[in-house]
């Protein structure tokens, strides 16, 4: 199975943003037979093939998809959704299709049974890595090193697909785990889009209420580490919860709820409860860090 992407897999990459211009680059520096680019925009396609990322690229699909053993569909989830429909009969049969989306059902439900009609496998990924900078001329080869990755296969799923795609994550140098569809769209919520959510509101409170200019001036370490990634592409975020909104709603209330117990405990000084709150949280917090330091960078892409 080692060989089969570094030397016999063809693979496309369709969108060349921060995480597909980043694939691509793993991908050829660690030697892919054939590393084939799928973009809109043809100068970002001869860029790519210019700095020798892409064997070659179009912005038609269908000049690429039907070659190909892997497709990684590195598109907003909408447009990836949009994608697969347009392009399901390009793809070719027997080939295995992967997305970066942040969430998962939706996309699963939509795409999979579309494919496995035309004879192609799709799995669902979730790269735990990105910024808020987009675009190929930011992207890294080494920006999955050791980050999380999310599988998300069903039952039905063939193990050999599965086991392939859990090898490329490998060969991208990320740590790799399976998990159903639900389970991770509502651990996301909680771990990733509601914090981006509150993140944005927070921002809002201080630049944008109250007395602005000595709020500005107060602003430091605190507000610069939990506003940082409310300066993400706002279009990608909105897509975001448009897919994962029931999740997203449901952590919004455990969070209201645990909001609503630290006022009650400020409103009425009970200071031992809030120092319980506090204390718990800090140790909590230390406790995940020493576990996952490695992978503790805040995600603020797909």
């Amino acid at each position: 199975m080692e060989r089969t992407i570094l030397n016999t897999s063809r693979v496309a990459v369709a969108g060349l943003g921060l995480l597909g211009g980043s694939i691509a680059k793993r991908l050829t520096r660690i030697g892919a037979r054939s590393v084939f680019g799928i973009a809109r925009r043809t100068e970002v396609l001869q860029a790519a093939c210019d700095a020798d990322i892409l064997e070659a690229g179009s912005d038609n699909p269908a000049e690429i998809l039907p070659v190909v053993d892997l497709t990684v569909i590195c598109l907003p989830l909408t447009a990836s959704v949009a994608f697969i429909k347009q392009h399901a009969k390009s793809f070719r049969a027997g080939s295995l299709v992967t997305d970066v989306g942040s969430v998962k059902g939706s996309v699963v439900r939509e795409v999979r049974d579309i494919l496995f009609n035309q004879g192609v496998y799709f799995i669902g990924s979730h790269p735990m890595a990105g910024s808020e900078k987009s675009g190929l001329e930011h992207s890294d080869a080494d920006l999955y090193q050791d980050r999380i990755v999310f599988l998300t296969p069903t039952e039905d799923d063939e193990p050999e697909a599965v086991e392939l795609l859990r090898i490329f994550w490998d060969q991208m140098g990320a740590q790799v785990y399976e998990l159903p569809a639900n389970r991770h769209d509502a651990a996301v919520s909680r771990a990733s889009h509601v914090p981006h959510l509150l993140s944005s509101v927070l921002v809002s409170t201080v630049l944008d209420d109250g007395d602005v200019d000595a709020q500005r001036l107060a602003c430091a370490g605190g507000f610069r580490d939990v506003s940082r990634i409310a300066a993400a592409q706002p279009q990608m975020w909105l897509d975001i919860f448009r897919h994962n909104k029931q999740s997203v709603l449901e952590t919004l209330d455990a969070f209201d709820a645990k909001l609503q117990t630290a006022r009650a405990a400020l409103e009425n000084e009970n200071w031992d409860a809030l120092e319980q709150i506090l204390s718990q949280a800090r140790d909590q917090r230390c406790a995940w860090f020493d576990d996952f330091s490695s992978t503790a960078e805040p995600e603020t892409g797909e």
